[in-house]
């Protein structure tokens, strides 16, 4: 039975939805010159959607095709920027996939903590200082004396954007013109 006449099933309905969101895209039609500026902005708008959209984490596979032209779009979008260092479509999509697979994994661990305040209704500066009791009886131990100099639970978009910039740190070596990509497949030249 269909939910709708319209949509066939389940896998259509996501796809449908997927393609939805994607489509809200705010990403200029063409990216900025700099690579680096247009992969943050690429990245922050995908964290944007999953921290608006929490259940679309779940339902788009990081590697993978999905046939919606909203999220085909974006990739597109992406690959251009990457493609005109001078790497190869492939590596393009292996550098994409590596930076979708940390924005999600940062939005999967943001919605935890998101369904967590729901179910306990503490938000996690409350849940730390509801834990005291307990942290304090381990800090007495002395166990863990660096651990427990931390003031607070971090903020997870600062962590975020913290774990972006390391990570297209990291990638300059490959992406930037000129970089030496003798390395594996992912410094395959476009060609």
């Amino acid at each position: 039975m269909a939910l709708y006449r319209h949509i066939a099933g389940k896998r259509e309905l996501v796809t449908a939805m997927i393609d939805t969101i994607h489509r809200e895209a705010d990403l200029p039609e063409l990216p900025p010159e700099d690579w680096r500026r247009a992969l943050e902005l690429a990245m922050l708008w995908e964290w944007g959607i999953y921290r608006h959209h929490p259940w679309a984490i779940r339902l788009t596979p990081v590697a993978g095709p999905v046939p919606a032209p909203g999220l085909m779009a974006n990739t597109e979008w992406m690959m251009s920027v990457i493609t005109a260092q001078g790497l190869s479509p492939d590596a393009a999509l292996e550098i994409i996939t590596v930076l979708s697979a940390y924005t999600s994994g940062m939005a999967l661990q943001a919605m935890q903590a998101a369904v967590e305040e729901t179910e306990l209704g503490l938000d996690a500066e409350h849940w730390w200082r509801s834990k005291d009791p307990e942290f304090a009886r381990l800090a007495a131990q002395g166990s863990f004396p660096v651990m427990f100099s931390v003031s607070g639970p971090p903020d997870v978009d600062k962590v975020f954007t913290l774990g972006m910039e390391r990570l297209l740190d990291g990638l300059t070596p490959l992406i930037a013109p000129g970089a030496d990509r003798r390395r594996g497949r992912s410094g395959a030249r476009a060609g």
